[in-house]
């Protein structure tokens, strides 16, 4: 009988189970944190060489960034590829406009809080023309008051002249800033089309206007 069982008076299962459940979540979050921006990357270094590192890559980009002459096409293709290169939350295409103003052509996943980082970063890759890589915006020496977050950005350069801001950012800082070893030359190799066929489209943009 129940009343003569020795286990009436144990504390519910259930209290386990939530027990369990809270030290998976704690797990889960502690994973989380280990797993930054800059972890995420070097993570992907592998499949990021052997996608863009294959002999027809470059002959695939070129097809692919010329197949619109809208420079609206063009970006919102190029941020498309970027994201499957390099797992960042947000990527944000910069450009002049036909005013010659910085304005933004493309983004995914862009959103108020980094918008400042997205231009401070844009206006510096532009002015020097050179990647820029950045753990902590934050705390950056490069000095960029209001900014947050991890950052990957290229130069699109066409001709001897930067025509863009490629921008990828975690709002999130990272340990490190992130490294891209052997594939960073391989991304320079494989941007040059996309950049070719951005100031094509929007020399006809210009011309059109």
């Amino acid at each position: 009988p129940w009343s003569a069982c020795p286990y009436k008076n144990a504390p519910p299962q259930r209290a386990v189970t939530i027990s369990i459940k809270v030290d998976v979540a704690h797990r889960m979050a502690r994973d989380a944190r280990r797993a930054d921006f800059s972890d995420r990357v070097k993570a992907g270094l592998r499949n990021l060489r052997a996608t863009i590192g294959r002999r027809d890559a470059i002959l695939e980009t070129v097809r692919q960034a010329n197949a619109s002459l809208d420079p609206q096409d063009v970006g919102t293709w190029l941020l498309h590829q970027s994201s499957q290169w390099i797992p960042a939350p947000c990527w944000v295409l910069v450009t002049h406009d036909a005013n010659g103003q910085l304005a933004i052509l493309a983004d995914i996943g862009l959103t108020s809080d980094i918008r400042p980082s997205v231009w401070a970063t844009a206006n510096w890759v532009i002015r020097h023309g050179t990647e820029f890589f950045s753990a902590d915006l934050a705390t950056d020496s490069r000095k960029m008051p209001g900014t947050i977050g991890t950052v990957v950005a290229f130069p699109l350069i066409c001709r001897t002249r930067t025509v863009a801001a490629l921008v990828g950012i975690d709002s999130e800082p990272s340990r490190v800033a992130p490294q891209l070893g052997a594939c960073l030359p391989l991304l320079r190799a494989i941007l040059e089309p996309p950049a070719v066929a951005l100031d094509n489209a929007l020399a006809l943009q210009k011309m059109e206007a």
